[in-house]
């Protein structure tokens, strides 16, 4: 691991490519950004940075510890009644964040590091709802889920 004040740009944009390769050709919107959601869209958006780190410690190699996390939103909308297909925008949106959860435990035969750019990184919070929408009508949900790194920062 490099010498560096936090990973966060780095684990950011590991995660955003992660996201961008698993679900490549899918018709999966990955957005560094929020965007609208339209017709039967599936889309994931990188979201917050958030970091705490240990206090370094005294002697020649001063390492710390940092707890990153990187919220992510992964949502769908399907469109129509939206008491006939709720379920199915809910699933569609579930499948899409166990997916890459699931790619991030089992990337390269068990490797948690994404990339090598963390220690390990794991899902650790999931807050998922039915957002009501006019027009069109149909169902969206949207599911925020936090992912947990953990870094050795040097120096």
């Amino acid at each position: 691991m490099t010498t560096v004040s936090t990973i966060g740009a780095s684990l950011h944009e590991a995660m955003f490519q992660a996201a961008r390769t698993l679900f490549d050709g899918e018709g999966v919107r990955v957005n560094r950004t929020p965007s609208p959601i339209e017709y039967s869209d599936s889309v994931v958006t990188m979201g917050r940075y958030k970091s705490t780190q240990e206090p370094a410690t005294l002697g020649g190699t001063r390492g710390r510890d940092e707890e990153c996390t990187v919220t992510m939103m992964f949502a769908h909308f399907e469109a129509g009644d939206a008491e006939l297909i709720d379920d199915v925008a809910r699933d569609a949106a579930f499948a899409l964040l166990n997916r890459f959860a699931e790619s991030l435990r089992s990337a390269l035969a068990g490797d948690t590091t994404v990339g090598g750019t963390v220690l390990s990184c794991f899902l650790t919070e999931v807050d998922a709802e039915s957002v009501y929408t006019a027009q069109p009508a149909g169902a969206l949900w949207e599911i925020e889920a936090e992912f947990t790194a953990k870094y050795r920062i040097r120096g």
